[in-house]
């Protein structure tokens, strides 16, 4: 499984553990149309952990957004995030240490999925 992109449905988790929350039709902003709110898959938009009203959609699933949204959610929860390259292997390792529970370790030649599957184990779901 670690060595796949992630699913839009497993990038949905990790972004609503990151504290994104969606804003169906009936609380939406929007207009009605003879269509009802023209939005996809009955969400208006989404609601960025800083309060903010975002898209209609997850940020997109890159460094910028993983540093920016999840891993200080990690941090916040007590763990440490240690990131190295392994030259001999062309591998990005990602650890995610905490005192008391155990060690996240992915190793992967991409850092964002690397990252990502690493938060994906201790983010709550």
């Amino acid at each position: 499984m670690a060595h796949k992109q992630p699913t839009k449905e497993q990038q949905e988790i990790v972004w609503e553990g990151c504290g994104f929350v969606a804003v169906k039709h009936k609380d939406c902003y929007a207009p009605q149309t003879e269509y009802g709110k023209a939005h996809p898959e009955e969400i208006c938009c989404y609601t960025y952990p800083d309060g903010t009203k975002g898209n209609n959609s997850f940020p997109e699933l890159d460094l910028n957004n993983l540093f920016k949204y999840a891993v200080p959610k990690i941090i916040a929860k007590g763990h440490r995030i240690l990131i190295s390259y392994d030259i001999d292997v062309e591998m990005w390792k990602v650890e995610i240490l905490h005192p008391i529970k155990r060690t996240v370790l992915r190793q992967l030649p991409k850092l964002e999925n690397s990252l990502f599957w690493a938060i994906w184990e201790v983010i709550d779901k």
